[in-house]
């Protein structure tokens, strides 16, 4: 996050945020009580953190997502139930018009999976990466979910994950 050191001294500082484990989140938060934030795209920035492989990745979100949810069981379930029906519903839709030769069920299940994947594309672009892989929103939605779920799971079974030594609570 890039952030004027006016706009984070008029917000409190650096210190009101030390002991959040989603830190960019709760810069926004803070920041946003003072002034209007920008939310934007730009291909001119880098991750300083390699999340390179699936493990990798799964163990981030386990780490964030339940925090982001403010370990909610209700915005678990609403989370999964939006996923389920914005992503996997339509291939699901597929699959079951294709079986049963329902072909209405079929055509809209294929309509629903392209405007998402049309949704997406201009993201794809703007980082040069290829349009097909808009296709793969689906499996990706799915993976979210399941490390969502995940997250949960090792909250409530005292498991959480440590961010810098820090319990994943608030």
């Amino acid at each position: 996050m890039l952030v004027k050191r006016s706009a984070l001294e008029k917000a409190g500082g650096i210190e009101k945020i030390k002991g959040e484990i989603i830190d960019d989140c709760a810069l926004a938060k803070l920041l946003k009580k003072s002034d209007p934030i920008w939310l934007g795209l730009t291909r001119s920035t880098s991750s300083l953190r390699g999340y390179i492989t699936l493990p990798d990745v799964w163990r981030m979100v386990c780490r964030t997502a339940f925090v982001q949810l403010n370990h909610s069981a209700l915005k678990l379930a609403g989370t999964v139930i939006g996923m389920v029906i914005i992503y996997l519903v339509p291939i699901a839709s597929i699959l079951a018009g294709f079986f049963s030769q329902e072909f209405e069920m079929l055509t809209v299940g294929l309509a629903a999976w392209a405007f998402m994947a049309v949704a997406y594309t201009p993201t794809l672009r703007l980082y040069s990466r290829p349009a097909w892989e808009a296709c793969l929103l689906p499996l990706a939605a799915l993976l979210y979910t399941a490390m969502t779920l995940d997250s949960a799971r090792k909250y409530w079974t005292n498991n959480a994950p440590l961010w810098k030594g820090r319990p994943n609570v608030k």
